[in-house]
């Protein structure tokens, strides 16, 4: 939401940060190195995109350009009033796969200091866009098929984690074959993961089964390790887990 001398004002969408007037004309001139920041809002997993905060911190306006560092999903640019924040969507974060450290918005400052222009790039916010956090984990996975270009991509359907976490796959022999990125806390659709391990020696139609349990982020580094972490459990004390066969599709161009 965008903000003015403390007070809330109505979120702006792309477009209208986009049409947003200078409001002094030698803006950027004297714009502090630090600034201007951006600050990840919340992902929608089901899109594969984020949404940002960007705030202007100094006391002239800042012509700020952003884009994303992982597609073309949400490039602009926008003239930021002295002390306002405005509020941008649809940053595209496919193949940001690396959770907290992966950048999903990169900032460009025009005739800011040499290091600002070049370009500043800042992490996406794993927390599930627009639901209220579950009181209980719950996933769910259905049977599918994966291809080779699309890197061995396995999708659930649904990931529900009250404190946050990953979604971890493990093959029939109950071994570990991947993990997801980090998952903020609420309700994820859609959530992708690749396989490669699962289907390496895989040929076209042979079928894999996997089971895919929550674990929690025990340690809180936003990294999965499974000797620390530890699966949620329902309320018999059971892995919150569902099983799929996956079904090897090969490569088709």
């Amino acid at each position: 939401m965008a903000t003015q001398n403390g007070n809330a004002l109505p979120a702006l969408s792309t477009q209208q940060a986009l049409a947003t007037p200078a409001t002094n004309t030698a803006a950027n001139d004297t714009v502090a190195l630090n600034n201007v920041t951006a600050a990840g809002v919340c992902t929608d997993y089901k899109h594969d995109t984020a949404t940002f905060e960007i705030s202007n911190h100094d006391d002239d306006t800042a012509q700020v350009t952003y884009h994303s560092p992982a597609g073309e999903g949400g490039s602009g640019k926008v003239a930021i009033p002295p002390g306002e924040s405005i509020r941008v969507d649809n940053m595209d974060t496919t193949g940001v796969a690396t959770g907290l450290e992966s950048a999903a918005i990169t900032l460009f400052i025009e005739n800011a200091p040499a290091e600002k222009e070049q370009g500043i790039n800042y992490p996406s916010n794993r927390t599930p866009c627009g639901n209220a956090t579950p009181t209980t984990p719950e996933i769910m996975f259905t049977n599918q098929t994966t291809f080779a270009q699309d890197d061995f991509a396995v999708m659930t359907d649904k990931a529900a984690l009250p404190q946050g976490g990953f979604i971890v796959f493990a093959n029939e022999s109950e071994a570990i074959v991947d993990n997801s990125y980090y998952i903020g806390q609420g309700t994820a659709e859609q959530v992708d993961a690749n396989l490669y391990e699962a289907f390496e020696n895989a040929d076209e139609g042979d079928q894999v089964t996997l089971t895919a349990t929550l674990y929690r982020d025990t340690d809180g580094d936003g990294t999965f390790d499974p000797t620390v972490d530890e699966p949620y459990k329902n309320e018999r004390g059971i892995n919150t887990s569902a099983t799929a066969t996956v079904t090897y599709g090969g490569y088709t161009p």
